[in-house]
């Protein structure tokens, strides 16, 4: 009775194929399947449909289970060890993504093993026979969809990893098969309830990283093997950055073929692309295919509209090689300085509040969607004052200088200043000076003095910043190696000479004799007509001390340090 009423309920009536072998989710189920036969031992031999898709036996026999699917068995004590495949027939098509889960349960000594293969040459069977077939002990899960998975007690879904078959050729057969068991037993099985299989076709686009601002186009391509394809729709989603013939991209775009070119709005962020297959069968969904867009390197800065930096009334600040369609923040800090402008936009502005002092513009730009480093310009506010500016000289100690040798001199402070008018005791200035921030000065007196600069800033205040200089002869020597003199002390005469090593290409055109504790010059002998090289200086009628011994070639001094 119990024989009748199981073989009722398996044999109902055949299903015949009523989904297309190209869905985008292809669902099989199992349990209470009013298609599957009954058989003593084997369901699937002959090959019968299953929701639309064809199964077969392979090795050994698949039972019908009306409460748990179908079951798979094995004989884990056997040597070798059986066990039971099926094939399910399937065309996995060239270019499309599958992602395929099974529902199974069993002890977890079983194994559930799978592989999407072209034939199924790898795998040797006995043929349709009931028992379990040795020949699965073998089997190797080379192919696409390989998964070899532990089962539980509990139904769980299985997934087997995402794969897309590479070439032309067509992958028909997922194969299935049982393994494993309890080792103390004859026979042991696992049921599958239900497989889905998803069919995603894959979409690629020309080039999927492009830098922020570039507006080359990018082809879009779904690659499936569908028949009945009616059309395209493409998703793109509002706001998408992108163009498409020259406008702005809709949210959706239909075509007829699995091509589209879509140009990149410049500076704008990018939306991801996906298509929707459409079949006399149904639609189906792509996957998903992104653009990266990469920030360029751009060398902005802030510009001011005075051209310098410093704010007596209003000026105006923008940003040097802005990317288009870029977005600005704008910064002030600290605030109460001044009254800024407008924070948002390309430009903004800042007027002076009757407050002096510095404070630091920050712009922050955002392009693409993509945040740049910030730009910092400082700024000042209302005039200067000579504490902001920087008189300083070049001398080892810039408050002595030495007759003849030059001095450079040079003021340092903000941009905008203007009018520079130098002043000195009664030196001769040979490069820059009036009309400049720097003034090359060469001292002819042994008074002392100071060097001033006035000029006016940016706004238009007058200062002077001024330099005290005193005369010494200590700062003078140089000890050229050029020149030599004997004896020192010298108490009746001093030689002075050209070193032996430079007799070819030196001459002593003038010297002179200053006295160090009185500044005076109290020697001077001129020799610019001649080639000398070796001259005395009578000492006899000079006071004892120091004094500084100073050699002229015609172009440049050289000091020296003598005693008397």
């Amino acid at each position: 009775m119990f024989k009748s009423i199981f073989k009722l309920i398996c044999f109902i009536g055949i299903l015949a194929i009523s989904k297309s072998t190209f869905s985008q989710t292809t669902t099989i189920t199992y349990i209470g399947q009013s298609g599957i036969p009954t058989a003593s031992c084997n369901v699937f031999n002959p090959a019968i449909n299953v929701n639309g898709v064809f199964h077969s036996s392979y090795a050994g026999g698949v039972l019908c289970d009306t409460t748990n699917g179908i079951s798979l068995s094995t004989t884990p004590l056997s040597s070798p060890k059986g066990g039971t495949a099926f094939v399910i027939h399937y065309n996995f098509i060239p270019g499309n993504l599958y992602a395929i889960s099974i529902t199974a349960k069993g002890n977890t000594s079983l194994s559930l093993n799978t592989s999407v293969i072209p034939n199924a040459n790898q795998f040797p069977t006995n043929g349709n026979l009931c028992p379990p077939d040795p020949n699965t002990s073998s089997y190797s899960t080379a192919g696409y969809g390989q998964m070899t998975a532990k089962l539980t007690n509990a139904s769980t879904g299985y997934n087997i990893p995402q794969f897309s078959i590479t070439g032309n050729n067509v992958y028909p057969y997922l194969i299935i098969w049982a393994s494993g068991g309890i080792n103390n037993q004859y026979i042991d099985a696992l049921s599958i309830s239900r497989i889905v299989i998803e069919n995603i076709p894959i979409i690629s686009a020309s080039a999927t990283s492009i830098s922020c601002g570039a507006t080359t186009p990018i082809t879009f391509t779904v690659s499936n093997g569908a028949t009945g394809i009616t059309g395209y729709t493409w998703n793109l989603g509002a706001n998408n950055g992108w163009q498409y013939n020259g406008s702005d991209a809709s949210p959706t775009i239909t075509t007829a073929v699995n091509t589209l070119t879509l140009t990149p709005t410049c500076g704008m962020a990018l939306s991801s692309i996906s298509a929707t297959v459409n079949t006399n069968t149904g639609n189906y969904n792509s996957t998903t295919s992104t653009i990266t867009v990469t920030q360029p390197t751009i060398n902005m800065s802030i510009a001011s509209a005075s051209g310098n930096y410093s704010v007596c009334n209003t000026d105006n600040y923008s940003i040097t090689n802005l990317p288009c369609n870029a977005s600005v923040a704008w910064d002030v800090s600290p605030t109460g300085i001044t009254i800024p402008g407008s924070l948002s936009g390309p430009t903004t502005s800042l007027t002076n509040n009757g407050i002096s002092g510095n404070l630091t513009l920050t712009a922050n730009v955002n392009s693409c969607g993509l945040a740049y480093a910030p730009i910092t310009q400082a700024v000042h506010i209302g005039g200067y004052q000579s504490s902001d500016y920087t008189l300083v000289n070049n001398t080892t100690n810039s408050m002595y200088y030495c007759v003849g040798k030059t001095i450079n001199f040079s003021v340092s402070g903000p941009a905008g200043t203007t009018g520079y008018i130098w002043s000195t005791p009664g030196w001769q200035t040979v490069y820059g000076g009036n009309g400049n921030s720097y003034a090359t000065i060469v001292p002819t007196t042994t008074p002392t003095g100071t060097v001033s600069a006035s000029f006016t800033e940016p706004c238009g205040t007058a200062i002077s910043k001024n330099m005290f200089m005193a005369y010494s002869n200590y700062v003078c020597v140089n000890n050229d190696p050029r020149y030599g003199s004997s004896p020192n002390p010298a108490p009746t005469s001093l030689n002075v000479y050209v070193n032996s090593a430079y007799l070819t290409n030196t001459f002593i055109k003038q010297i002179q004799l200053v006295q160090i504790n009185t500044g005076s010059t109290i020697y001077t002998q001129n020799y610019s007509s001649g080639y000398v090289q070796n001259t005395s200086i009578y000492m006899g009628s000079y006071p004892s001390g120091p004094y500084t011994l100073r050699i002229y070639d015609g172009a440049v001094w050289a000091t020296y340090i003598v005693l008397h």
